[in-house]
């Protein structure tokens, strides 16, 4: 049914029904297709545990805090016991992408290469189905499953949402400006965080304003892509400390770095201008109207008037 609330769908039963279905999906990631592509299966599963933890995090305040915690922990547990293989991949990825927009010394870029094809390397002839760690978030899925059924609500329709949009839309704008006052690469880290958190809770709730809401999600998109890169640059820079004889290299890392978090922070503001009672109350408007009639379509003009 997708990443999303239904018309006639009670939040709770749509949360359980959408983070079911996340699991499922990677579960059956790691299941017999896992070896015809593992890195996809891995990435596949990570970004499902996200979605699942995005999606409880929205009615968070209104759930029992022990399965808040239990769907939230096994999801987060699940995800990171493959981090280490995603992480050899991603860096060997980020380093080629930056290679097309950035020139590096000859000697340097080989150098650097090495190292991270060497790691790549070592993850992939890791990555079985045996593997302790594959084996592991396989079971915490089966775990997450049923956590995910067990949840329950104090409260209905939007009042289950409202809170914990707005404190995840609140934590994002103080996050922002940490980042803003102490750069690091663990402020902007946390930030993107939060910005993807607020991000699946648009896309939760898209179809109740999908002309107006599906735009403002792509757009928080862009920003936790631009600040997901910059994560990796991040990650990058810190594998490559030990290495002799690149600080070039390093410095351009650290220069693309600093460029993507300078963009981040333009977009962002904007982003992140009303407040988040504001914020929520524009929201709970379109939602109101949605619960009261579905949108079926967008507007349009003479042209899709049916007769």
């Amino acid at each position: 049914m997708g990443y999303s609330l239904e018309h006639d769908e009670p939040v709770l039963d749509g949360i359980r029904r959408v983070c079911g279905e996340q699991v499922d999906d990677a579960i059956a990631a790691l299941g017999d297709g896992f070896t015809d592509d593992p890195h996809v299966a891995i990435h596949e599963v990570r970004k499902h545990c996200k979605k699942i933890r995005g999606a409880v995090r929205l009615v968070r305040p209104v759930v029992h805090s022990k399965r808040y915690r239990a769907v939230n922990e096994l999801a987060r547990d699940a995800a990171r016991e493959l981090s280490d293989f995603r992480d050899a991949r991603a860096l060997t990825g980020t380093f080629e992408r930056l290679r097309e927009v950035v020139e590096f010394d000859a000697d340097q870029m080989a150098a650097t290469h090495d190292v991270l094809v060497a790691d790549q390397t070592a993850a992939e002839e890791a990555i079985t189905p045996e593997n302790s760690s594959v084996v592991r978030s396989r079971e915490l899925l089966v775990e997450l499953r049923d956590a995910v059924d067990r949840l329950r609500a104090t409260d209905t329709d939007w009042d289950a949402i409202s809170p914990g949009l707005v404190k995840t839309y609140e934590r994002g704008r103080v996050a922002m400006a940490t980042c803003i006052d102490r750069p690091t690469g663990e402020s902007f880290h946390e930030w993107r965080k939060r910005a993807k958190y607020t991000r699946y809770h648009l896309g939760l709730i898209t179809p109740s304003a999908p002309d107006l809401l599906d735009a403002l999600e792509q757009t928080f998109h862009q920003l936790t892509d631009a600040l997901g890169d910059a994560h990796d640059l991040f990650v990058l820079e810190q594998r490559l400390d030990d290495v002799d004889g690149i600080d070039g290299t390093r410095l351009l890392i650290a220069g693309a770095r600093a460029d993507l978090e300078r963009r981040a922070v333009r977009l962002g503001r904007r982003l992140y201008a009303e407040s988040g009672k504001r914020f929520e109350q524009r929201l709970g408007t379109y939602w109101d109207a949605w619960r009261s009639e579905p949108v079926d379509a967008a507007a349009g003009g003479l042209g899709s008037v049916s007769g």
